[in-house]
């Protein structure tokens, strides 16, 4: 009887704690989200990652799909001109090259909430401090953001906030820097907003991120719903020319300027004839 009652309790427990959590459901496009945000209420927190989620490099370099020749080429540069260089292009080509939409359903979609003052943030891997050339990591961010029209509706606690980890808030961004993306929206929630939401929906393009937010929200009993965000338009990417790759980030290292992958094929193209 007793073993009996033990193993009721511990399923008890397991279903508790699952209630709290929904983060395994994958989606292709962002529309798939619309049922959960059309449900949320001023007691739920809409989260987004920014870069694969609202916006992805124009160019194949900085796309998913060219992740394995980009590290190369990376690598390659890293290997032969040391790290700083290194990191000095990759700062150059944040500034210089040119991003987009993943799909243009997330700025209604995100405009939408704010329409109807429903508390949403986007939350960015990125950390605060300098990155090569880029001396403000945070503006930087915010800045694209609101050039696309994107307003969230933290927006009006506009004030720059830094705190361990370089992990920060500004213009309804979270950085999360070193921290978990749950750690930083944890730390944001009871320092910064002063406020515990009833539920937290998160769209996410790496599986990692959602783990640390489920993680977080069971720890503090909130409903999680959590979307794994891999966005059915990268798949239609072509696969990345190691050579084009090579001429951008050799342009950009010489000349600080950025070629688009139309115009480095055309130049490929004319000094092989």
């Amino acid at each position: 009887m007793m073993k009996r009652f033990f193993v009721l309790i511990c399923l008890c427990l397991i279903v508790l704690q699952n209630s709290y959590a929904d983060s395994g459901l994958t989606i292709s496009y962002i529309k798939e989200i619309s049922e959960a945000v059309k449900n949320a209420d001023q007691d739920t927190l809409v989260v987004f990652d920014v870069d694969n989620v609202i916006s992805a490099p124009s160019d194949l370099i900085g796309r998913p799909k060219a992740r394995p020749v980009r590290r190369a080429v990376f690598k390659e540069y890293e290997q032969k001109y040391g790290k700083e260089r290194a990191v000095h292009i990759h700062s150059l080509y944040y500034l210089r090259a040119s991003e987009e939409f993943v799909e243009k359903e997330i700025k209604e979609i995100i405009l939408g909430l704010y329409a109807r003052k429903i508390p949403s943030i986007a939350l960015t891997a990125m950390g605060t401090g300098k990155f090569g050339n880029i001396d403000d990591p945070m503006h930087l961010r915010v800045f694209r953001l609101k050039e696309k029209g994107i307003l969230f509706g933290f927006e009006n606690l506009n004030k720059r906030i830094l705190w361990d980890d370089e992990a920060g808030y500004e213009s309804g961004v979270i950085f999360s820097g070193k921290q978990s993306k749950g750690e930083a929206l944890q730390y944001f929630l009871e320092n910064i907003a002063h406020w515990k939401p009833k539920h937290i929906i998160f769209v996410d393009d790496n599986l990692e991120y959602l783990n640390s937010m489920s993680s977080m929200c069971n720890r503090l009993k909130i409903k999680f719903t959590g979307f794994h965000y891999k966005a059915a338009v990268f798949d239609q990417d072509e696969e990345l020319s190691s050579e084009i790759a090579r001429l951008q980030l050799k342009t950009l290292d010489e000349k600080e300027i950025w070629i688009p992958d139309s115009e480095a094929k055309e130049i490929i193209e004319e000094g092989k004839k």
